[in-house]
């Protein structure tokens, strides 16, 4: 079999101040190796969790009718706000967000669209397209809801504030990547200070067994070899996302990581099915969203999105920004991660307010702790929902 990526988390040992001993800081390398030298991997004593690299792709948006769109728009300019804005963080100031650096793992983003002026926007491409362009517009959209200026008269981000962006292309220009490059750029956005990450992108279990196959092993061990390299990934994912919130206080460091719940589900198909939160948002200690529109009877949770999510925003006629300029709507947990990542923002800001020295698991329990269990529709089940509807602080 070729020279495959393979990914390890490494045990960097403790790191000291005068008063305090950190954590252990974890350090994440990428190989390509053959099957021998990745065994020999996951038996050395100082590699934490390793793996190799598999297919991810984009958690695509879910179709927007023409007539669906110009309705979300159309209602979002007349209220001057986002609904989803409007219903996670109504109240905070257009400086709110400006302490705090944060990352956006995605297909790159429009760099002159006017959502996304007085921003310092420090790009980088780790995908295998040869660009840092956003070809697709979903990466715009997330980062415009997650810190976008008004456009147009009409607020669509929760944290208008912030200042200096990361912005990880980790998806090629056909929407695809591998594990290697999300952990490349999640160790990236963390060696650069990001307090909070967020990813809308899932792992591809088909595109897996596929590349296996051209192996031409048989169709038994294919299938046992892309299930030993899904539970790899998981446990390599626990570990790279623990390491980054167990960086001890957030003046030293330490990163939010959240992440889409994924869309495969179909609750209103003829033949309904619901499935599972998918990786890397199923990871432990990562931050996984679902999405929710509003109805008559209060918040339902969209056809679309994956059940037992950690929490849940809107995800259904959000309206953002749209690459050349102007706004979109789109549908999809994508839509519904960036709600979650701007509220993460504030709630960073209100931490590190009434304690410097908070950990950022104190962030993740406020976050979790102040979502709102009421005004959802009563079909709406708990796993489906999670701890509830995110809410920035008041």
């Amino acid at each position: 079999m070729r020279g495959l990526d393979s990914l390890a988390m490494r045990d960097g040992g403790p790191i000291r101040d005068h008063q305090h001993e950190a954590p252990p800081q974890p350090n994440l390398t990428v190989a390509s190796l053959n099957e021998n030298e990745a065994a020999d991997l996951q038996r050395d004593d100082d590699v934490l969790a390793s793996a190799l690299s598999i297919p991810i792709s984009l958690i695509r948006p879910m179709a927007v009718g023409a007539g669906e769109d110009a309705q979300a728009e159309q209602s979002a300019r007349a209220a001057g706000i986002s609904w989803g804005v409007q219903e996670v963080a109504p109240h905070a100031g257009p400086d709110a967000g400006a302490a705090t650096t944060v990352a956006v793992l995605d297909t790159g983003i429009d760099p002159t669209h006017p959502a996304f002026n007085g921003v310092n926007l420090t790009r980088k491409n780790f995908s295998k397209s040869p660009n840092e362009d956003d070809v697709f517009g979903h990466g715009t959209h997330c980062a415009g809801t997650i810190f976008g200026r008004d456009v147009d008269g009409v607020r669509i981000g929760i944290a208008r504030g912030v200042r200096n962006a990361l912005i990880g292309k980790i998806l090629d220009d056909r929407g695809s990547g591998g594990t290697a490059d999300v952990a490349r750029a999640m160790q990236w956005a963390s060696d650069q200070g990001a307090r909070v990450i967020s990813m809308s992108l899932g792992i591809e279990f088909g595109n897996l067994v596929k590349w296996l196959e051209e192996s031409g092993k048989p169709p038994a061990e294919v299938l046992s070899r892309a299930l030993s390299a899904y539970r790899d990934s998981v446990r390599l994912f626990d570990t790279t996302v623990q390491s980054l919130g167990a960086q001890g206080v957030m003046v030293r460091g330490g990163a939010i990581v959240v992440a889409a719940a994924g869309n495969e589900s179909a609750r209103t198909a003829a033949s309904p099915y619901i499935i599972d939160v998918s990786l890397p948002a199923a990871a432990v200690g990562m931050i996984s969203v679902g999405a929710v529109g509003k109805g008559a009877g209060g918040y339902n949770i969209a056809s679309f999105s994956n059940t037992n999510p950690m929490l849940c925003a809107p995800g259904v006629g959000i309206v953002s920004a749209k690459c050349g300029g102007g706004l979109a709507a789109m549908d999809g947990t994508s839509m519904a991660a960036p709600h979650v990542s701007g509220a993460a923002i504030l709630w960073s800001e209100r931490v590190v307010q009434d304690n410097p020295r908070a950990s950022i698991e104190i962030v993740k329990a406020k976050l979790i702790a102040g979502c709102k269990a009421t005004g959802f529709s009563p079909a709406v089940a708990a796993g489906d929902r999670g701890a509830g509807l995110v809410q920035a602080p008041a």
